[in-house]
């Protein structure tokens, strides 16, 4: 055992700054000085600016690294998943990190708290003999979480039948982006007949969907991508992205369009959104009121 909880979080408390890597689809690995906090179950917690690249790059891969107390004798090392919260986990999240660094701005509304599961640890001290090197799996971790995509490893997404029942149950998870009855019901009739692409756990349950249209043949358009939302953050958007994106080049495909709500909207998590296409790659086109005044329509497309 590499620490018990309670040592790692006191240690946390004393050394709340460090070192947090993300990982950017085109770029690679990005790092972050950031201050952290953890909680009474040992999930890590840090805070950033909703429109950071980190929430952009957790939004698409939620894997973690993290340094702690990089400037004494002892350091630990964390690996683990993160999770961006929903709108009702927000604030509980920003009080939760407030209540152990007092002070911070966790609840201003251009701020999000990040909370990651770690699923290894290495802690590295420098003593007189030489150093110490205690590592492994930490004792309060949840099972079933590491390193890979998601809690099974890499998602595989393939083509799938109309799954518009499955449709329904995910749009309930995320009532944020999905909250509009009649849309709603939209996206539920279109899953009965469009182009369908899935991710599906090892019990063969849907967590991810998403809806193609293909107007003509040098285009394909995202119609919706809906993942459940116990597993955002963990790589099923991403994976269906590049399975649609490697069938739409072997088509002869040109284009990639897809539409979500615009810039001048001030919807946080339509933000996350956007900056996750655009770390994939897409370029925003136009914004229309194609949804009307109150709901501008952003035209985003990759060349491909």
């Amino acid at each position: 055992m590499p620490i018990s909880l309670e040592q790692f979080a006191a240690f946390v408390a004393d050394h709340p700054l460090g070192v947090v890597s993300t990982h950017d689809p085109a770029r690679g690995p990005e790092a972050a000085l950031v201050s952290f906090a953890v909680t009474d179950d040992g999930a890590v917690l840090f805070d950033t600016f909703v429109d950071s690249r980190k929430v952009a790059n957790l939004a698409a891969d939620g894997r973690v690294a993290i340094v702690l107390g990089c400037s004494g004798p002892v350091s630990i090392q964390v690996e683990g998943t993160a999770s961006l919260p929903s709108v009702e986990e927000r604030a509980t999240w920003a009080a939760e990190y407030e209540r152990r660094l007092p002070g911070s701005r966790a609840r201003r509304p251009e701020l999000t708290v990040v909370r990651v599961e770690p699923h290894w640890l290495r802690v590295y001290e420098v003593a007189a003999s030489g150093p110490v090197v205690r590592e492994g799996t930490p004792p309060w971790s949840r099972p079933g979480v590491d390193s890979a995509s998601g809690p099974q490893g890499p998602w595989r997404c393939c083509r799938d039948e109309p799954v518009p029942d499955d449709v329904a149950r995910l749009l309930a998870t995320v009532p944020e982006w999905f909250g509009l009855p009649e849309a709603n019901a939209e996206y539920i009739d279109a899953a009965r007949a469009k182009e369908t692409w899935t991710v599906r756990d090892v019990t063969g349950a849907v967590i991810g969907v998403t809806l193609v249209d293909r107007h003509f043949p040098h285009v394909a358009e995202i119609h919706l991508t809906v993942v459940e939302r116990a597993y955002h953050g963990q790589g099923v958007g991403t994976a269906m992205l590049s399975a649609i994106e490697a069938d739409s080049r072997e088509r002869g495909v040109k284009l990639l369009e897809v539409k979500t709500l615009g810039e001048s909207h001030p919807d946080a998590g339509y933000a996350r959104t956007r900056h996750f296409y655009e770390k994939v790659g897409f370029l925003p086109l136009e914004e229309t009121d194609l949804w009307g005044e109150l709901n501008p329509c952003l035209f985003l497309v990759k060349p491909l």
